[in-house]
């Protein structure tokens, strides 16, 4: 995963597209007030969203830090290589992320447009060789009669995978899937054949924008 070069109004011009943020001062994760037990809330510059620290898995390393850019609006302009590969050119497929993920592939709440909504991306295993899930193209809408865009296309086309922070959290309290660190490891047992880097290896730093400011042991992502 890199970042592609984006201009402060490119991150705009994609976050212009969502509605003024809703007022909400609790945790989007707990729903509870700032310095509840405890807890003080971070807000994303980007969004507004607001979670507290640790329920976001996110430990910045200025522990008095009351703002940050969440994992959803970083990935803004990013390039992904993901697993599959261009059938014409045998090359792993990029994927340009051009707006914010407001998708959860865990549920069917799709409304983080008016208010936003924490997300993690979900990859297919750990280690530095790890790519992030593709969802294929969908009909999503088409209860709306939005089946198709104008253009006659599908109205999502493939995009990468990403899952509300508590339905993912939900879903590792289960054992369905793990989070993971910037580094590709989850825990100090890591498989050193796993996060050896190679040729083909496409996120060996596995960051985003702004990752300079968070601890390592924070879930970067999760993985199924």
């Amino acid at each position: 995963l890199t970042a592609a070069p984006a201009s402060d109004a490119a991150v705009a011009s994609a976050l212009a597209a969502t509605a003024a943020p809703v007022e909400r001062r609790v945790c989007d994760i707990c729903w509870k007030k700032d310095g509840k037990t405890n807890l003080n809330l971070l807000r994303c510059t980007k969004c507004d969203l607001h979670v507290h620290a640790q329920c976001y898995s996110y430990i910045p390393k200025d522990r008095n830090k009351k703002e940050f850019e969440c994992w959803a609006c970083a990935s803004i302009c990013s390039i992904v290589k993901v697993r599959e590969r261009d059938r014409a050119t045998n090359e792993r497929k990029e994927i340009v992320v051009t707006e914010r993920p407001t998708e959860c592939c865990l549920c069917n709440v799709d409304d983080g447009l008016s208010v936003p909504h924490a997300m993690h991306p979900l990859f297919d295993d750990h280690g530095k060789r790890a790519r992030q899930i593709v969802l294929p193209p969908s009909n999503w809408g088409v209860k709306l009669g939005q089946r198709r865009s104008e253009s006659g296309e599908l109205k999502r086309p493939e995009r990468t995978a990403w899952a509300h922070t508590l339905c993912v959290s939900a879903a590792a309290s289960k054992g369905f899937c793990y989070g993971v660190m910037k580094d590709g490891n989850y825990g100090d047992d890591e498989d050193p054949s796993r996060v050896k880097e190679d040729n083909d290896s496409v996120n060996s730093a596995l960051t985003f924008e702004g990752d300079e400011e968070y601890e390592e042991e924070s879930s970067h992502h999760f993985a199924m």
